[in-house]
C-alpha cells in the first residue's frame, strides 16, 4: 500500500537480513581445525574423520559460497537508534564515544551496525584507547576476510593434485560449482571497484585488497585447471583482462580490471594477469589442464566418500575447444586475440598456434613475438610466479603441457621448428640457431624447477643430440685429433686402489673451436645435464647409455671427457686466445654440469636407496669402481687454470656434487 520508495527500502532490508552476519575468528578457526587437516591429507584413509571435518565446512556453506557478502550497513539507523540497541545488547559500549566508533566502523567496512558491536568489544579487550579502536576493528575484519579467502584458496590447491583430491572436489560441489564461481567473480568485482573509490588513499585497505585479489585469482586458476568452464565464465575472465582480445570482442565488464592494479598499488602485478591468462587457456583448451571434470554432475549434498572422478570426466577430443560453438568459431576465425598485447600474443600462440595448429599463429609466436623468450623470462624466471606463489606447481604443469603439445612427437615437430628457423635466418629475422636455443633454454629451466618435465622432454634432448652437426671443420678430423694411444684413460692411483684419469698433451679439441653452433651445442649439453640432475634414475640411465655409444661424436662420452681434460690442461692464456670467451664458457660450464649430474650423489638421497644404485649407473661407462674420483682431478685442474668466473663456479658446484669417498673428498678440498 505504501510508496515505491518504501517498498524498495523494505525489500533492501529483507535482503539484508537474509545475508550472513559477520563474526570474527570463525574462518581463522575453520582454516586451522578443518581446512589445514583436509589439505594435508592427515585423515586421507580415515573416512569418518574426513566426513567430520567436511561437516565443519558444511556448517559455513553459506558464507563460503558467497565470499565477502555480509549484512550491509543499515542506513535507516541513526545514532540514537544505535545507542538504544547498544544499551540493550552491548552495555559495555554504552557511551557516546563508543557508539560513534561503532557507526564509523560500520561506515568504513559497510557492515551492519549490529555486527560491528562484537568487533568493538573484542577490540576493547586489547586496548582502551578510543583513537586506536577503529583501526583494530578494521584489522580484525580484514584478517577474517583473509582467512575466508584462504579457506577457498587452500581447498582449491587440492584440485591440482594428480588425481584431484576428492575432498576438494566435493567441497566445490557443495558450494554449488558454477554458482560459487559466479559469486567469486562478484567478490573480485567488489574489491576491484573499491580500489577506484576514495579508499585508494588507505594503505591498509590497499594491502588487504591486493592479497585478497591474489588469493581469489589463484582460486579461479586452480578451479578451471580441473573443472569444465561455461561460456559466460570465459567472458567473465576476459572482462578482467579485456586487453587480451580485440576491442570488438571484449565483453562489457565492471570498468575496473586486474591489469589496473599496478596503477593503484604502484607496483607491478603481472603475475595476476599471467595466471588469469593461464586460467583462460585451461578454460578454452582442456589439453592444457589435467583433464576437465564436469562439476555440474555433483549435487550440493555431496560428501568426499561419494566422489567418483571417473563419472565426472568430461568428454573431449584432441585439438578441440571446450567452449560453446559461437565463441569457438570466433577464435578459429582469427583476429580474436589482441596481437599488440603480450598476453594476447601468448594466448594467440597457445590457443590458435599450438592447440589449433594454425601456421600463422605458430610462425608469429616463434619468430615475431618470441614466445619462448616471453615464457622463460616472464613466467619461468619470474620471482612472483615461480618463487613465492602457492600455484607455482600449477603454472609449471600448464607450461609443461603446452610445450609437450608444441614439441611432441619430437621428430615431426622439431623438424618443423628447424625449417621455420631456417626460413627466418634466410630473411634475417633471427640469428642462426636462435629459435632452437630459446626453446631449449625454456625446457632446461622447466626441467630444473619442475622435475616431472624431465620424463616428458627427455626425447627432445636425445633427438637434438642426433640431429646436431657442427657448422665448421670436419668432425672426422676432430675425432682423429683426439684419437691415439694417449687417449684419456684410467690409470691406477697407487696403494689406495682408487682410479684416476690419465691426461695427454694435445691441442684443444676443434669441437670447441669457434663455430656458429657452439651456443646450441652448449644448450643441448645443459639440457642433458638438467635431465640427469633433476630427472629419475630411469631417465639418467637412458641418457648415459646413449652418450656412451653415441654415433654423433660431439656427444660421445669419451670425446666429451677428453675435450674437458684438454681444456683443463691448456694454459689459461692459450685457451683464451684460441676460443671466443662466450661460446667456450657456455660449453665448458655445460660439460661441468653434465659430469656433476652423471657422477653426482643426488640419487643416494632417497631412503631407501633405489635398487639400481648410482654405482650401477656409473658402471655403464666402464671406467672403474669409483670414477668420480678421477673426474674430480679434471675438475680441480680446470678450476685452477680457467680464467672465467662462471667456469670456476661450475667447477665448484661439480666438486660439491660428485660422489666421492671420504679420503678423496679430503684430498680434493
Amino acid at each position: 500500500q505504501g510508496s515505491s520508495s518504501h517498498r524498495s527500502s523494505f525489500q533492501h532490508a529483507m535482503a539484508n537480513l537474509a545475508m550472513v552476519a559477520f563474526r570474527a575468528d570463525v574462518f581463522e578457526e575453520l582454516h586451522g581445525h578443518a581446512v589445514a587437516k583436509l589439505v594435508s591429507k592427515c585423515c586421507a584413509d580415515d573416512f569418518e574423520s574426513e566426513n567430520t571435518l567436511f561437516e565443519h565446512l558444511h556448517q559455513h556453506k553459506d558464507s563460503l559460497a558467497q565470499p565477502l557478502v555480509f549484512r550491509g550497513r543499515e542506513e535507516t539507523f541513526d545514532l540514537a537508534a544505535l545507542a538504544r540497541h547498544v544499551a540493550v545488547e552491548c552495555p559495555r559500549l554504552a557511551s557516546e564515544a563508543l557508539v560513534r566508533v561503532v557507526d564509523d566502523v560500520s561506515r568504513t567496512l559497510r557492515l551492519h551496525q549490529h555486527d560491528c558491536c562484537p568487533l568493538l568489544e573484542r577490540a576493547l579487550d586489547s586496548s582502551s584507547d578510543v583513537a586506536e579502536l577503529r583501526g583494530r576493528c578494521v584489522g580484525m575484519y580484514y584478517r577474517e576476510c583473509h582467512f575466508l579467502a584462504l579457506c577457498l584458496h587452500d581447498m582449491a590447491q587440492g584440485l591440482t593434485h594428480k588425481p584431484p583430491d576428492r575432498s576438494s572436489v566435493a567441497f566445490f560441489g557443495m558450494l554449488g560449482g558454477h554458482k560459487f564461481i559466479k559469486a567469486l567473480f562478484e567478490a573480485l568485482g567488489i574489491l576491484l571497484r573499491d580500489l577506484a573509490t576514495e579508499r585508494t588513499g588507505d594503505q591498509v585497505f590497499l594491502m588487504h585488497a591486493g592479497s585478497m585479489i591474489q588469493l581469489l585469482v589463484e582460486t579461479v586458476f586452480a578451479f578451471f585447471f580441473t573443472f569444465q568452464a561455461l561460456a559466460e565464465e570465459v567472458e567473465q575472465v576476459i572482462a578482467l583482462l579485456p586487453h587480451v582480445v580485440m576491442s570488438q570482442h571484449a565483453p562489457l565488464g565492471q570498468g575496473f580490471t586486474v591489469s589496473d592494479l599496478d596503477l593503484i598499488l604502484r607496483e607491478e602485478h603481472v603475475d595476476m594477469g599471467i595466471k588469469l591468462s593461464l586460467s583462460l587457456l585451461c578454460m578454452v583448451c582442456p589439453q592444457v589442464g589435467h583433464g576437465q571434470l564436469d562439476i555440474s554432475r555433483l549435487s550440493e549434498d555431496v560428501v568426499p566418500a561419494s566422489v567418483k572422478l571417473s563419472e565426472l570426466q568430461a568428454t573431449s577430443t584432441p585439438n578441440a575447444l571446450l567452449i560453446t560453438p559461437p565463441l569457438a568459431a570466433k577464435i578459429r576465425a582469427g583476429e580474436y586475440w589482441n596481437e599488440d598485447n603480450p598476453l594476447g600474443q601468448f594466448l594467440c600462440f597457445a590457443v590458435n598456434g599450438v592447440v589449433l595448429e594454425d601456421e600463422r599463429a605458430l610462425r608469429n609466436g616463434y619468430l615475431r613475438w618470441h614466445m619462448p623468450h616471453f615464457i622463460l623470462h616472464e613466467i619461468l624466471l619470474s620471482g612472483s610466479i615461480a618463487g613465492e606463489s602457492c600455484t607455482t606447481r600449477l603454472v609449471f604443469r600448464c607450461i609443461t603441457n603446452l610445450f609437450s603439445q608444441a614439441l611432441l612427437p619430437v621428430g615431426r615437430c622439431w623438424m618443423a621448428i628447424r625449417k621455420l628457423e631456417a626460413q627466418a635466418v634466410n630473411y634475417r629475422m633471427v640469428a642462426a640457431d636462435a629459435l632452437q636455443i630459446a626453446i631449449l633454454q625454456c625446457l632446461n629451466r622447466l626441467c630444473r624447477v619442475h622435475p616431472a618435465a624431465c620424463e616428458i622432454f627427455r626425447d627432445v634432448a636425445m633427438h637434438c643430440t642426433d640431429t646436431f652437426h657442427l657448422s665448421q671443420s670436419s668432425l672426422a678430423s676432430q675425432v682423429t685429433a683426439l684419437a691415439g694411444p694417449d687417449l684419456l684413460g684410467i690409470a691406477p692411483a697407487g696403494a689406495g686402489g682408487r682410479t684416476v684419469l690419465a691426461y695427454r698433451s694435445a691441442p684443444l679439441p676443434q669441437a670447441l673451436a669457434p663455430h656458429g653452433s657452439s651456443a646450441l651445442y652448449a644448450e643441448i649439453l645443459a639440457l642433458l645435464a638438467s635431465i640427469c640432475a633433476r630427472g629419475s634414475l630411469h631417465s639418467s640411465r637412458l641418457i648415459c647409455q646413449k652418450l656412451v655409444s653415441h654415433s654423433n661424436q660431439c656427444f660421445n662420452w669419451g670425446f666429451l671427457v677428453d675435450a674437458l681434460s684438454q681444456i683443463a690442461r691448456s694454459p689459461a692464456d692459450h685457451a683464451s686466445s684460441l676460443v671466443p670467451a662466450f661460446s667456450t664458457k657456455a660449453v665448458v660450464v655445460s660439460l661441468c654440469h653434465l659430469v656433476s649430474a652423471v657422477f653426482g650423489c643426488r640419487l643416494w638421497v632417497s631412503h631407501p636407496p633405489p635398487q639400481t644404485s648410482i654405482q650401477a649407473l656409473q658402471a655403464n661407462f666402464g671406467i672403474g669402481t669409483i670414477p668420480a674420483e678421477g673426474y674430480a682431478a679434471v675438475i680441480t685442474d680446470l678450476l685452477s687454470t680457467h680464467p672465467e668466473p662462471a667456469v670456476k663456479s661450475a667447477c665448484l658446484g661439480a666438486l660439491s656434487h660428485l660422489d666421492l669417498s671420504l679420503s678423496a673428498a679430503k684430498a680434493v678440498f
